[in-house]
């Protein structure tokens, strides 16, 4: 049997002529905007919680025995797995 790689050389990519197409630059400009702009939702969202926990409008109940704090944080779990999924 022939060897399949030695017949098949692989090429060398060429990273600068990637770099200069304007489809990728505005690719990578549109995930690094999406990022940062999520990271600051994040980070907004989750400092939040420890700040809005003693306030009265989250120790309110909303089912039974259950208070917007307890709902808030399963709302940052629920976006932490759905934005992570969109990213992905």
């Amino acid at each position: 049997m022939a060897n399949v790689s030695s017949e098949k050389q692989a090429q060398p990519v060429d990273y600068h002529a990637i770099e200069a197409m304007e489809s990728f630059n505005s690719f990578v400009k549109k995930k690094n905007t999406f990022l940062f702009s999520i990271t600051a939702v994040f980070l907004i969202l989750y400092i939040l919680l420890p700040i809005l926990a003693f306030q009265p409008v989250l120790q309110q109940k909303i089912f039974g025995n259950i208070t917007g704090v307890w709902v808030y944080s399963a709302g940052l779990f629920i976006m932490t797995i759905v934005l992570c999924t969109v990213y992905v």
